[in-house]
């Protein structure tokens, strides 16, 4: 139960694809180990899933194989101290990630896939559709609010498509640097092609919100701040939609 517990905590957590990060009976190219090895921090319990969501976060593939095993019932673990060590370990990871010190730059290519089955091949690069739009949904919460707080500032002294314009640029470049590094991490889309992509999604983004701006405009003579506000809350959600679909089909493919 602890072990199925477990894998399903660095699921959620981290939109893995594997199923079980602690079985002690891996194996892997020693070009491909050695750049990971200098990279995983932990040497206890958390040693070997350290590992496997470096793997993964840089877009190697973790091939899982069915083995006969032989369990070991005089087997000894300190659970709660070895279960707070393993959620550290999952929040240390999850910060390498978000600050780009998970990233291994000394990688060999990664070779052909030349199995007869490749749905057999797990993590391509980041994970599954769930995961992407966990993080991609409170990414674009924390986006959206960003934007609405930056529109109520700019238009104190500004029309209201040059605030709109000015927050949705400064949100944008965080946003689409975020979601770089967490919702489709390890696709190993260079991080020009993001932004310049990432820019054409804006525009389309941009021309959304701003459209709905005129045609408040042009249904009611004197808009409130407030009512400004909203019909931009409510375009972001659209947007934001459009905008998922764009990121994981055009920028980030799979």
């Amino acid at each position: 139960m602890i072990s199925r517990c477990y894998n399903a905590l660095i699921r959620l957590t981290h939109g893995a694809r594997f199923s079980d990060a602690q079985c002690g009976f891996k194996a892997a190219r020693t070009e491909v180990i050695r750049p990971l090895l200098a990279h995983v921090v932990d040497d206890g319990w958390f040693f070997d899933t350290e590992l496997l969501l470096l793997a993964e976060h840089n877009g190697l593939r973790v091939q899982e194989v069915p083995v006969d095993w032989v369990e070991d019932v005089d087997s000894r673990v300190r659970i709660l101290s070895t279960t707070v060590g393993d959620v550290r370990g999952l929040v240390r990871v999850a910060r390498a990630k978000a600050t780009g010190a998970a990233r291994v730059v000394d990688l060999p290519r990664r070779p052909a896939l030349r199995s007869a089955h490749p749905d057999a091949v797990l993590a391509a690069g980041a994970g599954g559709l769930l995961w992407q739009l966990m993080v991609f949904g409170l990414i674009g919460l924390a986006s959206t609010a960003a934007t609405a707080a930056l529109y109520a500032l700019f238009r104190s002294w500004s029309p209201p498509l040059v605030a709109n314009l000015v927050a949705l640029v400064v949100v944008n470049l965080l946003n689409t640097e975020a979601n770089r590094r967490l919702t489709f991490a390890g696709s190993g889309v260079s991080r020009q092609r993001v932004h310049l992509q990432g820019l054409v999604v804006f525009a389309l983004y941009y021309a959304l919100t701003s459209g709905a701006l005129l045609v408040l405009g042009a249904l009611v003579a004197s808009p409130s701040r407030w009512l400004e506000v909203a019909v931009i809350l409510a375009a972001s959600a659209v947007g934001t939609a459009g905008r998922f679909v764009l990121l994981r089909n055009w920028v980030f493919p799979s």
